[in-house]
């Protein structure tokens, strides 16, 4: 953006969306719980590391944007820990709305 290549049209940073979340049905819970708590395990983990530890955030930015400068990958690491997850291992109604179609009220 500084360098005046890129534009916004759209800013989407306030809003609410589901990040690292999981969805499943009722059948396949009951089918299958020992995976499905290990995976929530696993899930809460991850969210754990990247709101403590900034520098695996940062590295994983830029493993997976590795044209971003230094200063991007930390403010999209940063922006990621702050906003973009859960701090409980929860995910929240509005984001859990808006991933199901229903941000409107629809």
């Amino acid at each position: 953006m500084a360098t005046g290549k890129y534009k916004f049209v759209a800013d989407f940073r306030d809003l609410d969306y589901l990040a690292l979340d999981l969805i499943a049905v009722g059948s396949w819970l009951k089918a299958n719980d020992a995976t499905a708590h290990a995976v929530a395990r696993a899930v809460v983990k991850a969210e754990r590391i990247i709101q403590t530890d900034p520098k695996a955030v940062e590295a994983a930015v830029h493993e997976r944007f590795p044209t971003l400068s230094p200063e991007l990958v930390i403010t999209v690491a940063k922006d990621a820990a702050e906003r973009s997850l859960s701090h409980d291992g929860r995910a929240q109604e509005a984001g859990f709305k808006t991933a199901a179609g229903d941000a409107a009220g629809s």
